[in-house]
């Protein structure tokens, strides 16, 4: 545990709460629940340097996991009913022949309608799955599981063919899934699979502290222009996902496509080729207390290609005979974006004549921005956007949108204010701004020197944008939004705008910020103290003009020394 303390400093400006009673709020999404998981009662170990002839004890274990398999099988053998089992993969590198699959005869040996064998994957000391090896085309994971109340817990999943992890099957839906520290690094599609587009089961998973990088390498340089993603929820409903770290994917970090009932919460998404939050006919979902951050990484943003979008919602008809597709009930907030393309963009999607898409209840709320970047030669950059064509077509609806408390800084020598904002007229009609603070000068965290005094730069005059007093430091709270993007408490009258509950904050332990998220704030004797630990690590440093450095700790170190005193996030890579 850290022990330093970090003086952080959020001095967000604020607006004066007046009346907002004509303004409709969305859904109050409520909370996903945590799966039920059962202790496995079976259990086999596999070694890369055990033997396929050995009884799969821990002192004996097995090699290879079709051995683990049917191992469980024959273990089980009488068995009634459902069944939970583990394998438990012990320390080192397993260059694999072959998937781990539990396709039907590892589900039910005996048929559906005796036992069902839910198999857990269990790792014991960071164990490397590793696909390099194997020469297999089309949609498959590296590894791909069936049961429910299962665990996938404490693998480096590497190289895949294909896809990383793949949770259920057509003949059985998993459920109540728990995935936690999981690393997936390098496959060709997605990441982390969830989900049954034919199926009205919910998932009930908990994905945690998980790492995935370099996923959808297809699209690597964009050469393919395929959307794989980091977690592709595909037909999914009930999942969370809490303190992931998701880096430098080809694609969108996660996608809800055709899902409901999602939050994603303390999760870092760094440096990803495409939109950093994908909702595609999505329902319920809540995204907050998040960092996004773009960084000067070339290869991802190269010449000509837009920077990370942080959340891009749409409707798609993948279903050619679904004739109404919605995404409502879309809650953002408390969320920090740095230096991304945009924080929010609609997106009109591709749909027959024949087709609806309808797009409400969504409020981007109590978010703080700061910069904007985009891939050189391309200025395609602002804060809010929306594309639909024109004339608008008149099968999109958009409904009840609020942009709400937010604070927004971006260098207007770099992009000028008429483009924080891009849209046509007709689908500005559908958005509420109010309460909002925009900042002209970077880096500013909304104080009152640098502050601007107006709502919009004066060359966007919309009806419908309410105006408001000039520094003012409180607004009113929203249903369902309590809390801030460190999960501290928001008055239930009236809060800070932006994404800290606070004017400024003193006192707060290094140690309740989690590493996944970073930890923001001023340093005033230049250093940052961390945790030793027998390995060596690399930390990017990021202050609010975007300028990022990388920082390696050796082993027992307990300090960085820092430029300035900051204010800054610090991540662990």
């Amino acid at each position: 545990m850290y022990t330093r303390k970090a003086i952080i400093l959020c001095i967000c400006l604020l607006i004066l709460c007046f009346g907002i009673s004509c303004i409709s709020l969305a859904q109050k999404i409520q909370d996903i629940p945590l799966p039920f998981i059962i202790e496995p009662t079976v259990k086999v170990y596999v070694s890369p340097y055990g033997n396929d002839k050995a009884n799969g004890s821990k002192d004996l274990p097995l090699q290879t996991f079709q051995a683990a398999f049917s191992q469980l099988q024959s273990i089980t053998s009488g068995l009634k009913n459902r069944v939970p089992c583990a394998i438990l993969v012990l320390p080192g590198r397993y260059i694999l022949s072959d998937i781990i699959e539990q396709n039907q005869a590892r589900f039910s040996p005996d048929g559906p309608q005796n036992r069902l064998l839910d198999v857990s994957i269990i790792g014991v000391g960071n164990p490397i799955i590793d696909g390099s090896a194997i020469k297999k085309s089309g949609g498959f994971g590296l590894i791909r599981l069936c049961g429910s109340h299962i665990t996938v817990q404490g693998l480096i999943i590497k190289n895949s063919p294909s896809y990383g992890l793949v949770i259920g099957q057509s003949f059985a839906r998993s459920t109540h899934v728990n995935i936690e520290d999981v690393v997936i690094d390098s496959t060709y599609d997605h990441g982390l699979l969830i989900g049954d587009i034919n199926s009205n089961k919910k998932d009930t998973v908990h994905i945690s502290h998980c790492r995935i990088t370099e996923t959808n390498r297809k699209n690597e340089f964009g050469l393919a222009k395929q959307w794989g993603s980091a977690i592709k929820l595909y037909g999914a409903s009930t999942v969370l996902i809490d303190s992931c770290f998701l880096h430098r994917n080809w694609g969108e970090a996660i996608c809800i496509n055709s899902s409901s009932e999602i939050e994603i919460h303390n999760t870092t998404i760094f440096d990803n080729w495409g939109p950093a939050v994908y909702c595609d006919i999505a329902r319920n979902v809540s995204i907050h207390s998040n960092l996004f951050v773009s960084t000067a990484d070339s290869t991802i943003y190269s010449n000509g290609k837009r920077g990370m979008i942080g959340v891009l919602i749409s409707a798609e008809a993948w279903d050619p005979l679904q004739q109404e597709l919605f995404s409502e009930n879309i809650d953002i907030y408390s969320n920090v974006f740095m230096n991304c393309s945009g924080i929010l963009d609609i997106w009109e999607g591709t749909l027959s004549f024949i087709q609806t898409a309808t797009f409400r209840n969504i409020r981007l709320a109590f978010n703080s921005a700061f910069g904007l970047k985009t891939g050189a030669n391309n200025q395609n950059a602002s804060f809010i956007s929306t594309v639909f064509s024109t004339p608008f077509p008149i099968n999109r609806k958009l409904q009840n949108i609020l942009i709400y408390g937010n604070i927004m800084s971006a260098n207007p020598l770099v992009y000028p204010p008429t483009m924080w904002v891009r849209s046509s007229a007709e689908p500005l009609k559908f958005i509420t701004f109010a309460q909002n603070r925009w900042n002209r000068i970077k880096p500013s965290i909304g104080n009152y020197a640098v502050d601007d005094i107006g709502i919009l730069p004066d060359s966007i005059n919309l009806d419908n944008i309410i105006a408001e007093p000039d520094l003012i430091k409180r607004v009113k709270s929203l249903d369902g939004i309590t809390t801030d993007y460190f999960g501290l408490k928001r008055k239930a009258d009236s809060t800070l705008a932006g994404a800290f509950s606070s004017l400024y904050i003193s006192g707060i332990y290094q140690d309740h910020i989690s590493k996944t998220k970073g930890t923001y704030g001023i340093f005033l004797n230049y250093r940052y103290m961390v945790e030793p630990e027998p390995r060596d690590r690399r930390f990017s440093i990021i202050s609010l003009d975007g300028k990022v450095l990388s920082e390696k700790v050796y082993g027992m170190q307990t300090e960085i020394y820092l430029p300035s005193i900051g204010p800054y996030f610090i991540i662990e890579q």
